[in-house]
């Protein structure tokens, strides 16, 4: 039967042992107490292990070669139950089934486990695990038992990789994760009065290792814009005049990984139309418009008709002798970002114009499209009402919006369409099909 003097003894001693390791000990002490724990039979005891494992996580940044070497015949004592039989010597190599905790003077150059572990001067570092041999366990205890000679592991508690020989799991490096990173936003909109954005990142290292922050443009141009440094504070400041859009991945670095964030930033102008003109117009032209865009449908829903047909961002066309209908051609003056309009057709308060016999012809609205340089048809009938637009324009408040009667419905996404010149077409009405006649349109734009 069990000696209850010898158990009493063990437990004692592993609560004495427990107690030291756990308040703080030299690196050297926590060797010797490892092997005190051999000595009264813990070689298989997980709290112990774990606590062990802790404190010298923690003392290993700081202990010189020899504390290292007391450490590591410790805790090769500790899990293999059996006393250190001397260094590796003649080799570079840790022999499969020895006994042999890995240090700086007998370990290789570089190693790497499945592409999830590398080597380099002493640091082990590794990424998300994606091979099957690396598993990742939360205690000490957790490492399993049913392993093969070979199979690696990470214990998260302690940070430690452990490859399985023959004789057991033995802890061969503390590895050095990535630090986290946070601070920004996943997007902003530049201001464009030019006051600056600022934006202060953090980050948290692991082993607290010192963290250097840098940043780099990783998608397209500042156009102007500038961006300054002050450790981990970035200031951005937009341009003046220049509109831009890009990205920037801010990253923290550790020495060892890096970790990183991006942000995404736009500046856009309000475009100028100041300067619109008449480009084409033999038949016709436009009047009224006062080189204001459309700021929404809503906008548009919340003017009555009078409003409507007396406003500044009307533009009204008028075109004579239709049945000639070369149409008018508006140049704007500027290129900008056509995000949707709304034909207002044959509204009545455009002027003269009427009957009921359409000459031939087209009857329609194009834009220039700078980015494909050639004319595009946006609307195919020039009704009254009808909105085309972005999706992002069309809200529960939209009525009517008419998407059955679009020809074409609108081809050009969110992202809009790139535009300087604006053509309208008209086959109006006139008192015979032989006669000249006018016919009025209109069209609200939003950019």
């Amino acid at each position: 039967m069990p000696n209850t003097n010898l158990e009493n003894s063990k437990i004692n001693m592993k609560t004495r042992i427990r107690n030291r390791v756990q308040a703080g000990q030299t690196p050297r002490d926590l060797g010797r107490l490892a092997k005190s724990a051999r000595f009264v039979g813990l070689t298989d005891d997980a709290e112990v292990e774990t606590d062990i494992d802790t404190q010298m996580a923690a003392a290993i940044p700081t202990a010189s070669i020899d504390d290292l070497v007391e450490m590591s015949e410790g805790l090769a004592e500790l899990r293999s139950g059996a006393a250190d039989m001397g260094r590796v010597s003649n080799t570079d190599n840790l022999t499969e089934g020895g006994n042999k905790f890995l240090k700086a003077a007998n370990v290789q150059p570089a190693i790497s486990v499945s592409g999830d572990l590398s080597y380099d001067n002493g640091v082990v570092s590794y990424t998300a695990p994606t091979a099957a041999a690396l598993q990742v366990v939360a205690t000490v205890g957790d490492l399993p038992t049913g392993a093969s000679p070979g199979d690696q592991a990470v214990v998260q508690s302690n940070n430690n990789l452990y490859i399985r020989t023959a004789d057991g799991w033995y802890a061969t490096a503390l590895i050095n994760t990535a630090p986290s990173i946070s601070g920004n936003d996943a997007s902003y909109e530049l201001a464009t009065d030019g006051t600056p954005t600022v934006i202060t990142m953090t980050a948290t290292d692991p082993e607290n290792d010192p963290v250097t922050f840098s940043y780099a443009v990783s998608s397209g141009s500042l156009d102007g814009t500038t961006v300054e440094q002050n450790d981990n504070v970035f200031t951005v400041t937009p341009h003046a005049s220049n509109p831009a859009t890009f990205s920037l991945t801010f990253s923290a670095d550790d020495s060892v990984n890096v970790a990183t964030s991006s942000s995404d930033f736009s500046l856009n102008f309000a475009p100028d139309f100041s300067g619109h003109s008449l480009e084409s117009g033999p038949y016709g032209s436009y009047y009224q418009w006062g080189g204001l865009p459309l700021g929404s449908f809503d906008e548009y829903d919340a003017m009555d008709h009078t409003q409507q047909m007396n406003s500044g961002q009307l533009i009204k066309v008028q075109v004579n002798s239709p049945r000639i209908n070369s149409g008018v051609i508006i140049n704007l003056g500027t290129t900008a970002t056509l995000k949707g309009f709304v034909s207002n057709g044959t509204s009545t308060g455009f002027g003269s114009g009427g009957g009921a016999y359409p000459f031939g012809g087209n009857n329609r609205t194009s834009v220039f499209n700078v980015d494909t340089n050639q004319w595009e048809v946006i609307d195919n009938k020039n009704k009254n009402q009808r909105k085309y637009g972005a999706p992002s324009l069309i809200t529960a408040n939209q009525s009517p919006y008419d998407t059955v009667n679009q020809d074409p419905n609108w081809q050009y996404g969110e992202a809009g369409v790139r535009i300087n010149k604006i053509k309208v077409e008209a086959n109006g009405p006139g008192p015979s099909p032989w006669s000249s006649g006018s016919s009025p349109r209109g069209i609200f734009l939003i950019f």
